[in-house]
């Protein structure tokens, strides 16, 4: 009996997926799961190196309101999702990369030569 209701439900599971595939609507949005080994708080050196900035200019950002900070038990520790969304906000205003111009070779100088005056040598 219980086999025939577990057969049931998976027939019932895949003509939903197929009424769902059939319709023209895109299906919902799944909520992004966090990844288990990603720590959830970071230290603020860890936080300063994957931002490509200083412990200093965290300080900055921190008190212009741009990212929070986290005390635990003494320890100031940066949110993973206040990171991403600052690397996500940097890559938005950077835009396409482009390619870097080459600048000119710098111009060398002559050397300088001192003269000595034949009968001298």
């Amino acid at each position: 009996m219980r086999a025939l209701a577990i057969q049931a439900a998976r027939e019932d599971d895949e003509a939903e997926r197929a009424r769902l595939a059939a319709s023209k609507s895109p299906p919902l949005a799944q909520p992004v799961k966090p990844d288990p080994d990603e720590p959830l708080l970071v230290t603020l050196n860890r936080a300063a190196t994957l931002l490509g900035v200083c412990r200093q200019t965290l300080y900055r950002m921190s008190s212009a309101g741009e990212i929070t900070f986290r005390k635990i038990r003494g320890r100031t520790l940066v949110p993973m999702a206040e990171v991403r969304r600052l690397v996500g906000e940097a890559a938005t205003k950077a835009g396409p990369a482009e390619e870097p111009k080459l600048a000119d070779p710098p111009k060398r100088r002559p050397k300088k030569v001192k003269l000595i005056p034949r009968g001298q040598r």
